[in-house]
């Protein structure tokens, strides 16, 4: 494919896109944040599910002038080109996306533009596991039938190991939809065939898997009505809180709602419980809401917005104090911040004055769970930045989402966020890391680490 330079259109997105907005919009169960919001001369590529192909801080667009497809990126202050032009762009995941070249094939590519998968597949979709991705060949064949198979494919090196076209087609819990040539209708099956939802008395037709999580949600067309409903898989309507003429699936616990009644699409993002997290009247599509809860939304016109799903930011004073720690009978100098009544201290703090007793632990973080790790047992290695000693000025912390993984597991705390760093209640992080902290009035605070 011959190379292009950067389309006009593509520069003059960048170049609106570099006032981000913050903006932050109530809706019924929360509230969510515009990034930023530009005018897109170049679309964002829609799939065939109606829904924005983007995941997180990227998305596929399509050049109208040069009839191409790039990924484009958000990096905070605005929007930056990936390396390369495909024919088509199909997915986006949190790693990697799937692109065709000019044959019609598929292969997959990193978020650097690097081919990891050659093109070879007719079709390609993502698994749970971020190392694998599920391929099909589709081969037409002279008498007019048409020969399918299946793979899961490995992306470290390419090998693929032949699969079920059930297996192909399963979501994450192993449920997908399939034709029953005997009912001539839909059912919702297993991987192996073993029915979990029929309406063999014909009431209703089974459109899509909303979720497959607990009592699973499945859109249903009512015949000789024309209704698109929600059902269990029970089989048992649903009534959502939100009202809606159509309900489709978008990835990781969320659905896109849509109302048809002003002659136009009109959608609401709706969590599982079909409570709005984005209401109607803002935008006519969505992408997948990623992990971090970053999801893509078009507008009217062109406009579109890169949207961070939560509850606003909750901001605080946090006040120096000189109130002491020791461990096991020596005095430390940690950073630490009063917020409220309680003492805030750094992690790494704790990692440090820690290293080398039977309470040691390491200290990570997971960009992609946005989370702070630990694993008890391990030696930290310092980065210069710890025990800096008493803060000089109060500052303003910011109530975080980060979470603290302890050996894999999640752990729940309170986090603040203060000047980059998250900071913990000494308490919290006694319970989750298992080292024992006390008070007394001539010694202050203290961790014993020999009990």
């Amino acid at each position: 494919m011959k190379k292009k330079t950067l389309s006009l259109a593509l520069s003059l997105l960048m170049a609106l896109s570099l006032l981000p907005a913050s903006v932050l919009t109530a809706a019924a169960e929360g509230a969510y944040q515009v990034l930023f919001e530009a005018q897109i001369l170049e679309p964002i590529v829609c799939g065939d599910d109606s829904s924005l192909i983007a995941y997180g801080d990227t998305a596929a667009v399509r050049s109208v002038a040069d009839d191409v497809y790039h990924l484009i990126r958000f990096t905070g202050n605005g929007i930056e080109q990936i390396p390369g032009e495909y024919a088509d762009v199909s997915k986006v995941g949190p790693e990697y996306f799937v692109a065709g070249n000019e044959d019609g094939l598929k292969g997959v590519f990193d978020k650097q533009g690097n081919q990891v998968v050659d093109y070879r597949y007719t079709e390609m979709r993502f698994t749970e596991d971020k190392g694998l991705v599920k391929g099909r060949i589709y081969t037409y064949v002279e008498d007019g039938e048409n020969e399918e198979s299946y793979y899961l494919v490995d992306i470290a090196n390419g090998t693929a190991s032949e699969i079920t076209k059930r297996q192909y087609y399963a979501d994450k819990n192993g449920c997908l939809v399939d034709w029953s040539d005997e009912l001539e209708r839909h059912q919702v099956v297993d991987v192996d065939g073993n029915v979990i939802l029929s309406f063999a008395d014909g009431n209703y037709r089974i459109l899509e898997i909303l979720s497959s999580d607990g009592d699973g949600l499945v859109s249903i067309w009512v015949n000789g009505v024309g209704d698109r409903k929600v059902a269990n898989f029970k089989g048992k309507e649903v009534t959502l809180n939100t009202h809606y003429d159509l309900v489709k699936r978008v990835r990781d616990g969320y659905m896109r709602a849509s109302d048809f009644s002003d002659g136009t699409s009109i959608c609401a993002l709706l969590d599982i419980k079909g409570n709005e997290v984005v209401p109607y009247g803002h935008y006519y599509q969505f992408g997948a809401v990623s992990s971090d809860g970053l999801v893509w939304a078009e507008g009217s016109e062109g406009a579109c917005a890169l949207l961070k799903l939560g509850k606003a930011a909750v901001t605080v004073q946090a006040d120096p104090t000189n109130d002491k720690l020791t461990v096991n009978g020596v005095e430390q100098n940690p950073t630490v911040y009063k917020i409220g009544d309680s003492n805030y201290f750094k992690i790494r703090d704790l990692a440090a004055v820690l290293n080398g007793t039977g309470k040691q632990f390491n200290v990570g973080y997971d960009a992609e769970k946005q989370s702070v790790t630990a694993v008890p047992g391990q030696p930290y290695e310092l980065t210069g930045t710890e025990l800096a000693g008493a803060a000089s000025s109060s500052q303003t912390a910011q109530a975080s989402n980060d979470a603290i993984y302890v050996n894999g597991q999640r752990v729940e705390a309170e986090v603040y966020k203060i000047d980059g760093s998250n900071y913990f209640k000494l308490r919290d992080l006694g319970a989750a890391l298992g080292f024992e902290v006390g008070w007394a009035q001539e010694q202050g605070m203290f961790i014993n680490t020999e009990k």
